[in-house]
């Protein structure tokens, strides 16, 4: 039987740009369990500043949003048969930053509300959320056969088109 460690460390290797989504098993079972997985995460970030069923609403809306725009992307460059690995490495490498994310986010939800001072844990989630932009450039090129830095800019361009889908199918919250 697997252990905690032999799942996490393929993902860790590809958040440290060491490997990538090739590395990974074309296993839908591994895509579902790292997405609900995800979802879970996803949803106690968002529950930081809305309630528990809208939370769990936008994090069921953003894990499909960008499986659809992923798929999407993977179509038009005639790519579809890296999906799931591609899926399971976002996923999977979102899952490992946004955890390390939740405790700083709700450090600074905390912090505002104190009316205290909000840098550092700011700062924290700022160099994270680049981070998990980089590891998803890094998988995109991989991907995709692209440079990095196109892989980067398509990894932001997902996630300004993402931000915008979760902001139109559920109103200014996001």
């Amino acid at each position: 039987m697997m252990n905690l460690m032999e799942l996490v460390r393929p993902f860790w290797a590809i958040c440290r740009l060491q490997r990538g989504p090739q590395d990974l098993p074309a296993a839908g079972v591994l895509l579902g369990l790292v997405a609900i997985l995800h979802w879970i995460v996803n949803t106690f970030l968002f529950l930081s500043q809305t309630p528990a069923l809208r939370a769990v609403g936008l994090s069921g809306l953003e894990a499909v949003g960008l499986m659809v725009l992923m798929y999407g992307l993977l179509w038009f460059l005639g790519k579809t048969a890296r999906f799931v690995q591609t899926a399971t490495a976002f996923f999977g490498c979102a899952l490992i930053i946004e955890g390390m994310n939740l405790p700083f986010v709700y450090w600074f939800v905390q912090a505002q509300r104190d009316e205290a001072d909000i840098s550092l844990p700011l700062l924290v989630i700022l160099g994270l959320t680049i981070w998990l932009l980089v590891v998803y450039g890094h998988i995109l090129r991989h991907a995709l056969n692209v440079s990095m830095g196109m892989g980067i800019m398509l990894a932001f361009t997902l996630s300004v088109l993402l931000s915008t889908l979760l902001r139109f199918g559920v109103g200014s919250w996001v």
